[in-house]
């Protein structure tokens, strides 16, 4: 089974709380707002979805939201600390995250191991082609011919005669399985250009399983031929597909409330809040436009 790569899910998770260091994929509009007085634009659209089923996210060192195992400290001499010493105390501390990142992993395996062989990566697959390809043709000022799917990692990004859209999707269980999460980055590049010129990143939290957590929780995703498991995925790929279409396939023009909402955040195991731009608001859930551009769907 391919896994779902922890870098990815560390770089989707930063990009909901915020980040500079990606500041320069998502670009600078707080919104896309097309120009549809022209023909329609023509282009490209791909999928990267590279799993092949549902698995367990592996919970990346000092993710978002928790501790870090060894926070680096101000200064060596701020401890007592020689600094002749510091170079072996690394090499220690990287270890020690080495093997406690490797011991997630396999835990994270393990667990993962009730999930699959249930068809509901091939669903899911087919499911979000079909979805993608339906929400494109609603659109008033962009079409496609097609829509490919590919587990490629890096496809070939061709814009020389035709603009290139782009979506890559994970989804996957929280490391503690309480809840799932579908998480999807879209670029949208011009045609004859090299680089993005709009891009968001678009996020799903699941209503938490309840208060199981761990193989208890996964116990319950998959009872009754996976039915709770089944419905929370299709509804993650409904939000998944809600945002795109609100932020950028058919996006919302009229003013947005501003608020501040409370809901599950499977990374942090907290309620946490969240301040933003509120596009749709079906109680209990809704879906937000926090302060760095990026959609988030949770239940208040």
């Amino acid at each position: 089974m391919n896994k779902v790569s922890p870098t990815l899910c560390l770089v989707l998770s930063l990009l909901i709380q915020g980040c500079d260091q990606y500041t320069h994929v998502m670009g600078t509009q707080a919104q896309f707002l097309p120009d549809t007085t022209k023909p329609s634009q023509l282009a490209n659209a791909r999928i990267i979805l590279m799993q092949d089923d549902l698995s367990v996210a592996v919970e990346p060192t000092g993710s978002i939201g928790r501790v870090p195992i060894n926070p680096a400290p101000t200064s060596p001499g701020a401890l007592g600390i020689d600094v002749a010493v510091t170079g072996l105390m690394n090499l220690v501390i990287a270890g020690a995250e080495q093997a406690i990142q490797s011991s997630r992993a396999a835990n994270a395996d393990r667990e993962s191991v009730a999930l699959r062989g249930h068809g509901i990566g091939a669903s899911f697959r087919n499911d979000l082609k079909s979805s993608f390809s339906n929400a494109i043709a609603t659109s008033p000022w962009l079409k496609a011919a097609s829509v490919e799917i590919t587990q490629q990692k890096n496809p070939t990004l061709n814009t020389e005669h035709q603009s290139l859209l782009q979506l890559t999707v994970v989804y996957h269980l929280s490391p503690d399985a309480s809840s799932l999460i579908v998480q999807g980055r879209l670029i949208y590049i011009k045609q004859g250009e090299t680089k993005p010129d709009y891009g968001r990143f678009y996020t799903y939290f699941s209503a938490p399983v309840g208060s199981e957590r761990d193989e208890s929780a996964i116990a319950k995703w998959v009872l009754s031929d996976q039915a709770l498991l089944r419905a929370r995925l299709s509804e993650g790929l409904h939000e998944l597909i809600t945002m795109v279409n609100l932020d950028f396939l058919n996006p919302v023009t009229r003013p947005a409330s501003v608020s501040t909402i409370a809901g599950y955040n499977p990374f942090t195991g907290n309620q946490d809040q969240w301040h933003g731009s509120i596009l749709l608001d079906e109680k209990p859930r809704v879906i937000i436009r926090i302060a760095n551009g990026n959609l988030l769907s949770v239940v208040t």
